[in-house]
């Protein structure tokens, strides 16, 4: 009499089965998933880099003021002058190298005379140097804009996608942060 098989090996090898089939089906999907989770995490890196190198070269602005009043800019325009061109530094110093899905952190200083409408800096109606302070009563000061942007390349190529989600998702997407800050 030949020993019967054991019921529950029977039942384990059929499940072991099933579980190739599932982990077949379910893998690209669990792929997909994470393959988007890296990709928006580098996403919000690359803007907190751009918000960080902004507000580096804001920084440096504010610190170092006394050297622009010292010798104010004639202009904003390229080439600017040395101060311009250390507040630039000083912000793409930061984070200015590109890595895999961004490119390299580019920034822009300008020097703006501001005034004050309805209680907050009315950066509409700033001027640029050579022109002197705007003719307004109160004048806000004098302000340093600094603008770094980059533009991140996305890990997925969702751009293919756009047609089935009705929404245009580009696969070069810009990052840009703006800092105003006061130097006098």
């Amino acid at each position: 009499m030949t020993p019967k098989p054991c019921l529950l090996r029977t039942f384990a090898r059929a499940r072991s089965a099933a579980a190739a089939v599932e982990m077949a089906l379910l893998a690209p999907v669990l792929v997909l998933m994470a393959a988007g989770l890296i990709d928006f995490g580098l996403g919000i890196y690359t803007k907190m880099m751009v918000a960080d190198a902004a507000q580096s070269g804001a920084a440096y602005a504010q610190l170092n003021a006394v050297n622009y009043l010292q010798t104010p800019c004639a202009s904003n325009a390229n080439p600017a002058c040395a101060w311009d061109q250390s507040i630039v530094a000083a912000a793409t110093k930061s984070h200015g190298a590109s890595t895999l899905f961004s490119t390299a952190i580019t920034a822009t200083a300008n020097v703006l005379f501001c005034c004050i409408a309805s209680g907050s800096v009315d950066v509409s109606n700033c001027t640029q140097p050579p022109a002197a302070a705007p003719s307004c009563s109160p004048a806000a000061g004098i302000y340093v804009q600094v603008v770094a942007s980059s533009q991140y390349n996305t890990l997925l190529p969702y751009h293919l996608a756009s047609g089935l989600l009705n929404y245009t998702i580009p696969r070069a997407i810009p990052m840009q942060s703006i800092y105003l800050v006061r130097i006098h």
